[in-house]
């Protein structure tokens, strides 16, 4: 085999697979797409499923003929308040001190929000999945 000969199949060999890495590439992408759609108009009709009301049930989501749930007030619930119910303040204190040989917890106050637009564990996977190496 000459020089020449071994120049041409290479060439084709080479475009032959250029042709077909591409072609896949193309027909995957289609496939990805198309997935994509399917999913998103499923997610519309579940959404629109949701939205309305389902069979022997009111506007307001309660069965018909059931007792309305009396209202909470702000007193009743201290979450509306900005306040954090007791039972979680002891279940938060006793995880921290349990972190901290001896430790004590003297005070217990909320927060400052770092960045308003993303709570507090959003920018803790922030944080944990872009800190350097």
């Amino acid at each position: 085999m000459g020089f020449q000969q071994g120049m041409q199949t290479s060439v084709t060999v080479l475009i032959t697979g250029l042709v077909v890495v591409f072609s896949m590439l193309i027909f995957l992408t289609l496939v990805i797409k198309g997935y994509s759609s399917a999913v998103h108009s499923i997610q519309v009709r579940h959404k629109q499923k949701q939205t309305k009301s389902g069979p022997g049930r009111s506007k307001s989501g309660q069965a018909p003929g059931a007792a309305p749930l009396p209202a909470k007030s702000m007193e009743q619930n201290p979450a509306a308040q900005g306040e954090i119910p007791g039972e979680v303040l002891a279940v938060l204190a006793a995880a921290a001190v349990s972190m901290v040989p001896g430790g004590t917890v003297t005070s217990v106050r909320r927060a400052a929000a770092a960045n308003p637009g993303r709570s507090s564990w959003k920018m803790a996977g922030l944080f944990e999945n872009t800190r350097p190496f």
